[in-house]
């Protein structure tokens, strides 16, 4: 098999880029990584750098990553949280920042993943897209409390104003909801897979970004019309926005 892959951001209305996005290759792997930083203006963006350096450099120095692979991101994510707790200011002092993340990694036919917040993996395949990463927000809790019968309907909605709190993130010192791919995911050519942070799922639903990809038929074409297409909303509130599409191709 062989891949294509292309990244985007933009800044979209925000005054400061707090999401980073990267691809890279290591122990014979194709990385993908999306970071979307938060903690005030330079707190987010020194966050999800900090993280990407941090996996980037945990991959290179890995060996033998084929053989447990979500063993090595288990452990990726405690070293990647400690080092976005501990980073401080000019002055010294903590800056209480963070960052959301979502990795992919594919190597020959199988992919794996892991994810930390509410960046999100999908996969779109036979004309189908599909999330396949949770949102760790507190709006996922709640509906776990509804479904379980802690909490009423009224109760559920009285609290839905505070969904998109995110209740796992790298920085938080201890990370409790995490999602990781335990066993290979197998590809198959016409595949595609886009790692994005919450500014363009929250601007275009997933059937307009699988239409978007579906009719452009080009991994370039795909991306460019994906961010034409958040642009021409022209949110006032328009967050960071960056992805990594991937297309699956025989070789």
């Amino acid at each position: 098999m062989k891949y294509e892959i292309i990244k985007k951001s933009i800044i979209g209305k925000r005054l400061e880029q707090q999401d980073a996005v990267d691809y890279f290759r290591a122990n014979g792997f194709l990385f993908a990584v999306v970071c979307d930083g938060m903690g005030g203006m330079k707190g987010g963006s020194v966050a999800s750098q900090t993280a990407l350096a941090c996996f980037k450099e945990l991959t290179m120095n890995a060996e033998n990553l084929s053989e447990d692979l979500p063993e090595f991101f288990l452990r990726s994510i405690d070293i990647m949280d400690e080092a976005v707790f501990r980073i401080e200011d000019e002055a010294g002092d903590k800056m209480n920042s963070g960052t959301t993340f979502v990795a992919l990694a594919i190597k020959d036919r199988s992919a794996f993943w892991l994810s930390v917040g509410d960046s999100r993996l999908y996969i779109l395949r036979d004309g189908e897209i599909l999330q396949v990463t949770r949102d760790h927000n507190y709006l996922f809790t709640l509906n776990q409390m509804l479904s379980a019968g802690v909490i009423s309907k009224t109760e559920y909605e009285e609290q839905l104003f505070r969904g998109d709190r995110l209740t796992s993130y790298l920085g938080m010192g201890g990370i409790e909801f995490m999602d990781i791919c335990q066993a290979p995911f197998a590809l198959k050519s016409g595949d595609y897979l886009i790692i994005t942070s919450d500014g363009l799922y929250k601007t275009l639903s997933d059937e307009e970004i699988q239409d978007i990809i579906i009719d452009a038929q080009s991994v370039r074409v795909a991306a460019e019309r994906m961010v034409d297409s958040v642009l021409e909303r022209d949110r006032i509130c328009q967050d960071n926005t960056s992805f990594a599409l991937i297309k699956v191709m025989e070789d």
